[in-house]
């Protein structure tokens, strides 16, 4: 054996050929030097008859580099995180953008931005109001404390401030303004801000890069191999003797550069985010507060003045996707395509949504026209490769024919066997898709369409003008994960409920109907509330105890009553309404919400928890102003009480006492958890045993 593979190199030696792709590039230089040492014409012609050879060893070697990054993918893909218990306490220090970077599977969404400005809103650095159907964002005047404020503003939340203060006129600017910019200025603006809270979050441990520097070596070590196989095979292809500028190395070495340049930017593209211990553990703490306020739809639909009530709980809800209504009204986010929050079941959860086009194929269209579209296809396939085999027999013929010598040029027989390699590709993947869409079509054709009724959650274009697709997400509440069907513009809007027949494999939809239309306003609705009355009322900014709403308003005016509220309800009060033991949890926190501090927090086993509040009675209005979808009246609860359908929420007042009974009680069906609720704030309000 060469002394070059043994001895003190021997290591070395055997690391390089570990690598799957030197051993294929290996392996084809061995095939390469075996043929050219046979007898044959001269070098040149031989080494570009090893033309095809070399080329399949360039494409088996970038096939292999395609493998590695894609184990290297599966190797650092983020874990799942458990939330932790559900609590209204806040989950840690980290700003809002960091938290929807954590509970977003390390990747950063839009909704961190709005989340950026309701937070500066809570901690006083900016003031916003709702005047109307108007929501105003009004820069506060400057002061020490303010300046002090601000020197603790992470840059990216400094980015938010800076741009609010820049398009703010005389200091006070309409939520519809807060754009930033046109398109391609607004994806460098939105760029820097993702930018920033990463480095923030890697500077905390929370996340770190997703590559280390192992990987990114291996990685582009792997893929300069894969572009000196490229070059190489470049070599063999022929040149014009015609053209005194033909350079068949030049050509080789801009294939080979062309090759390494993609791969790199290939490899680069996942290099995002990824989670670390200490990352998993705060986001597990976010998680679960989280799951407390998605349980609370009113909370849901606040709008960003909302912050004079939930304060800071306002912005991490909106980080989190469960403050809807707060995001709605500021344009600084979008919302994300591939991911909704849906109502659909008895609780907010977060669906997942693909809008599939050519995988599978026919998807969308008639069982009929792709079994008969799949039939044509496998039709076409069968003779495809036999009829460019006798093709290239017929070219060759001819060339022989034509030829002094009687032979075959090499770049011919390089040529012929490149497009017979393309055509057999080319017939084999039509064969496949054929096959796939007549058993599709079959299927659908074998079975009846499927009745679906569920809330449309996205309804999107996709295309060009030319080839327009729309698209509709219809969540039934039977799955996490999503197909868009495809359909007709105009079918449905946004949080409508529809109806429709759907076929399983190919999501063919017919009789799509509207069974409740996307109410024009989701908070407030016009048939429940007059245009007349102030947002203000409902955020309890304005008294209502004393009457003080215009004349002809639908809304009884609370009464005063004079003492301290009623005792809350004890743990034997609550365990048997609730039909479960529960116990007074010591360490909860006060709810955001209650007066004086007057609240309970009580848990139970399976993660079992309900909170108790006796809360401002301006709260009631906003109850009363939800839209009927959303609420029910309850009769023998107190003066007055309401339910939320979504979360089954208990709103009711006694006097001029308002409390507040909402939580989770897994393993309950919805209607035994709103018969539970229903029955602790009856007991509560009636006075039916109480903890003080």
């Amino acid at each position: 054996m060469d002394s070059r593979f043994s001895g003190q190199n021997g290591g070395e030696g055997a690391a390089a050929w570990h690598d799957p792709i030197m051993i294929g590039s290996g392996l084809a230089l061995l095939a390469a030097t075996s043929v050219l040492a046979a007898d044959g014409t001269s070098l040149i012609e031989r080494w570009r008859g090893l033309g095809p050879v070399l080329w399949l060893a360039a494409a088996g070697a970038a096939a292999l580099w395609v493998l590695l990054l894609g184990v290297f993918m599966f190797a650092t893909r983020c874990r799942d995180i458990d939330p932790g218990p559900s609590t209204l306490d806040l989950g840690g220090p980290e700003p809002p953008a960091l938290v929807n970077l954590l509970t977003s599977g390390w990747r950063l969404g839009h909704e961190a931005v709005p989340a950026t400005l309701l937070d500066l809103g809570a901690r006083r650095l900016l003031g916003i109001e709702q005047v109307g159907e108007q929501t105003l964002v009004r820069i506060r005047p400057a002061s020490d404390r303010t300046r002090e404020r601000t020197k603790d503003l992470e840059p990216y939340e400094r980015m938010v401030l800076d741009h609010v203060v820049a398009h703010a006129t005389d200091g006070v600017i309409p939520a519809e303004a807060l754009t930033t910019g046109p398109e391609d200025e607004a994806k460098g603006w939105w760029k820097r801000f993702r930018k920033s809270v990463e480095r923030d979050a890697r500077n905390r441990g929370l996340s770190r890069r997703r590559w280390s520097p192992g990987v990114r070596i291996t990685l582009a070590i792997s893929a300069l191999v894969v572009a000196v196989c490229v070059g190489v095979a470049a070599t063999t292809l022929p040149d014009d003797p015609d053209k005194s500028d033909d350079d068949p190395l030049g050509a080789a070495l801009a294939f080979s550069l062309m090759t390494a340049g993609t791969l790199m930017v290939l490899g680069e593209a996942p290099n995002r985010e990824r989670d670390t211990r200490v990352g998993r553990e705060a986001a597990s703490r976010w998680l679960g507060l989280r799951t407390l306020l998605s349980e609370d739809p009113l909370f849901a639909e606040y709008p960003p003045a909302g912050v004079a009530i939930w304060d800071r709980l306002l912005a991490y809800g909106a980080t989190m996707g469960v403050a809807h209504g707060a995001v709605r009204a500021l344009p600084l986010g979008a919302e994300r395509d591939d991911e909704a929050w849906s109502p659909v079941g008895g609780h907010w959860r977060v669906v997942r949504i693909r809008y599939p086009n050519r995988i599978p194929p026919g998807y969308g269209r008639h069982p009929g026209l792709v079994t008969f579209l799949g039939l044509i296809r496998l039709a076409l396939a069968g003779p495809a490769v036999p009829a460019a085999s006798a093709a290239a027999d017929g070219l060759r013929d001819l060339v022989v024919g034509n030829s002094a010598d009687k032979t075959v040029p090499a770049g011919f027989q390089l040529g012929v066997g490149i497009a017979l390699g393309v055509i057999v590709a080319g017939a084999a993947l039509l064969a496949v898709q054929g096959l796939v869409m007549v058993v599709a079509g079959f299927a659908d054709l074998a079975t009846r369409h499927r009745p679906i009724e569920g809330r449309v959650l996205r309804v999107r274009r996709r295309g060009d003008d030319d080839n327009q697709r729309w698209y509709v997400a219809v969540d039934d509440g039977t799955a996490d994960r999503i197909r868009a069907w495809k359909t007709l513009p105009g079918g449905a809007a946004q949080a409508a409920t529809v109806g429709a027949e759907v076929t399983r494999c190919l999501a063919h939809v017919r009789n799509l109907t509207v069974v409740t239309p996307a109410p024009a306003k989701p908070s407030l609705p016009e048939d429940e509330i007059r245009e007349s009355t102030p947002l203000s009322a409902l955020l309890g900014t304005v008294d209502l105890t004393g009457g003080t709403l215009a004349p002809g308003t639908a809304w009884t005016p609370i009464p005063v009553t004079a003492g301290p509220s009623p005792p809350l309800p004890d743990a034997a009060t609550v365990s048997a309404a609730a039909g479960r033991p529960l116990d007074v949890d010591p360490a909860a926190s006060a709810h955001p919400l209650a007066q004086d501090g007057r609240s309970v927090s009580f848990v139970g086993a399976g993660g079992a928890t309900l909170h108790v509040a006796w809360v401002d009675p301006n709260f009631l209005q906003a109850h009363r102003s939800m839209p009927r979808f959303l609420r029910r009246e309850l009769s023998g609860v107190g003066d007055e009480a309401y339910r939320a359908v979504i979360g089954g929420g208990v709103v009711a007042r006694r006097g001029g006492h308002v409390l507040l009974v909402m939580g989770r009680l897994p393993g309950f069906s919805d209607s035994d958890r709103n018969r539970a609720f229903e029955e602790v704030a009856r007991a509560a309000v009636n006075g039916s045993g109480g903890a003080g």
